[in-house]
């Protein structure tokens, strides 16, 4: 065993600078059935909280923190991290989303046999959502 593997490291979990952490709380646990595990509403601008759904994690943090990153014109984030989601009920999800008014793309099965949707969260991140199918891929 290397030096390195020996090292004790735990879960990742990935801390999001928000440009308003509460927006941003409603937007995950309303829209996305996160629930808040901690939160802390006086620090920062804005806040920070830790969020939990099952076993994924994820933290807000408020831009007074950390820098947060310049946006594209269309108010994206110039960013190559995207947040990838595995889901049983696409469908479901993006029927939920149209209905909220989120802007969400359309179905595409991708080679790997994922049907998948992908739509921004409140600052601009990327999120996609995938659940395993059997359909054909969609034609590029």
């Amino acid at each position: 065993m290397s030096e390195a593997q020996k090292l004790r490291i735990g879960e990742h979990v990935p801390m999001l600078v928000c440009t308003d952490v509460q927006a941003s709380i409603k937007f995950y646990c309303d829209l996305l059935g996160f629930e808040v595990a901690d939160r802390m509403d006086d620090v920062g601008l804005t806040g920070w909280a830790s969020l939990t759904r099952g076993t994924n994690r994820i933290m807000l943090t408020s831009a007074s923190y950390l820098k947060a990153p310049e946006k594209n014109e269309d108010g994206s984030l110039d960013s190559d991290v995207i947040h990838y989601f595995h889901c049983e009920d696409v469908v479901g999800i993006h029927s939920h989303l149209k209905n909220a008014g989120i802007s969400v793309s359309d179905f595409y099965v991708r080679f790997y046999r994922k049907k998948e949707i992908e739509f921004f969260d409140p600052d601009g991140r990327l999120l996609i959502f995938g659940e395993d199918t059997e359909e054909e891929p969609t034609p590029e």
